[in-house]
Order: structure tokens, then C-alpha cells, then sequence
């Protein structure tokens, strides 16, 4: 009787760790932050700058970024777009003179590199809204720059 009594008890112990570290692992995923796992993407217009006067038609674009890989031409590969991780197989959305909420507003994706010529032919203020995105085209929160800028023609 007294071995029953043990068994049972050591059964109960057991099974009570399994749901207490199962509990646990449920709980770390629902709430877990991966911000506070390492540094989240950024990115930041670099040109033209804010309150510039450019000269157009062809005006240029840089932008900065970090923690982020760009996609090149397969932007059908898997994105890790958790916070904390570099963000890979990303793009950058182009939007001029249009809100940033649909893609079909951009002017051009930067998918290779960090620079892209623009043309703008019609002189006067434009401004630009630049939007870090992953594989699957879902916006990264922490990348987003604009800048307000005048063009000139020659």
C-alpha cells in the first residue's frame, strides 16, 4: 500500500511538471516580445535629405538601413521578420507624393541595393515615403523614413 502511495505520488509530481512546463511554453509564446531580443531593423533617408532643393528630372535616393537583407530577385524566399533577427529576404516599398497604404502606390521596390535614380519630371515640393517589407510584402513597423523635398528642372 505504502509503495502505491509513492508511485502515485512520484506519477502526480511528474504529470504536474509536464503541464507546468507546458503552461509555461504556451505562455512564452503568446506573449512573447522578440523586441527586446536584440535590435529591430531601422531605416532612414539618407537623399535627398529633408528640405532639400534637388535638381530633377533624375532625382537620387539612398537609404540606410540596419538589420536588414535585402531580397535581390527572389523575393519568394522566407522571410525572418521576427524582431531581433535580421530581416531576410526584404524589400523596400518607393512611394512619391502617395500615402504609403497600398502597394500599388509605389514608384519602384529596392530589392538589390540602397539607391535608386527617380525620375521626376514636374518641378515643385514632393515628398517621399520609404517602408521596409519582408518576402511576403507585410511592412516591418520599425522601418519607415520620410523627407519633404523640391525639385527643380533645368
Amino acid at each position: 500500500m505504502e509503495l502505491l502511495k509513492v508511485v502515485q505520488r512520484r506519477d502526480f509530481k511528474r504529470g504536474a511538471l509536464r503541464l507546468g512546463l507546458a503552461a509555461t511554453m504556451a505562455l512564452g509564446l503568446l506573449g512573447c516580445d522578440h523586441g527586446e531580443d536584440g535590435p529591430e531593423p531601422t531605416l532612414k533617408i539618407e537623399t535627398p535629405a529633408n528640405g532639400a532643393t534637388v535638381t530633377g528630372p533624375n532625382v537620387l535616393l539612398r537609404v540606410s538601413t540596419t538589420h536588414f537583407t535585402y531580397a535581390g530577385g527572389a523575393l519568394g524566399k522566407a522571410s525572418a521578420a521576427q524582431h531581433g533577427d535580421d530581416v531576410k529576404g526584404g524589400h523596400i516599398h518607393v512611394f512619391l507624393d502617395k500615402p504609403d497604404s497600398l502597394d500599388a502606390y509605389t514608384v519602384t521596390n529596392l530589392t538589390n541595393a540602397d539607391t535608386a535614380t527617380l525620375a521626376i519630371t514636374t518641378a515643385g515640393a514632393h515628398y517621399l515615403i520609404v517602408t521596409g517589407a519582408d518576402a511576403s510584402h507585410a511592412d516591418v513597423e520599425s522601418m519607415r523614413d520620410s523627407v519633404a523635398f523640391t525639385v527643380t528642372l533645368p
